[in-house]
């Protein structure tokens, strides 16, 4: 569902605004860089596994409603923006290790891992309102033009 309005400046020049009503979902991974020495001396791991065949990460999960636009005509060359606004959902960070399929062997529990991010204040925390995604857009606009009667 779309709703807005449009200024006309002349011919050739018009400035649409408004907003859009929806649902738009998103998932991302982000890298988290920890200091593997520094996790290491607080929580010493279980074995000697090379802790560098991975890596520390967290999922966002983005999931927007509104999506307030602006949009700019010139002849038949469009450009717009968008910025799609909803809430911003992390997950807890964890260790994605590559060579190792048991976490165990590698000796990096979830709760040292939750302890340490808490001690130290990685990641992103908490569901927040958030700007999740802009839009730019650069394109040809075709209409019909209006028929006289």
């Amino acid at each position: 569902m779309s709703y807005g309005n449009a200024v006309n400046f002349g011919n050739q020049v018009q400035l649409l605004y408004g907003g859009t009503a929806g649902i738009w979902g998103a998932r991302i991974y982000k890298s988290v860089n920890i200091n593997i020495d520094e996790f290491h001396n607080s929580y010493p791991f279980n074995n000697s596994y090379n802790t560098t065949d991975g890596e520390f990460g967290q999922s966002i999960d983005y999931l927007s409603f509104v999506g307030p636009f602006v949009k700019l005509r010139w002849k038949f060359i469009e450009i717009a923006y968008r910025g799609l606004l909803g809430i911003k959902m992390p997950d807890d960070i964890i260790y994605y290790y590559y060579n190792v399929k048991d976490s165990d062997m590698i000796g990096i529990s979830e709760s040292n891992l939750h302890n340490y991010v808490e001690e130290h204040g990685y990641g992103e925390k908490g569901s927040i309102i958030n700007w999740n995604n802009h839009q730019v857009t650069i394109g040809l606009y075709f209409a019909i033009p209006k028929r006289s009667r």
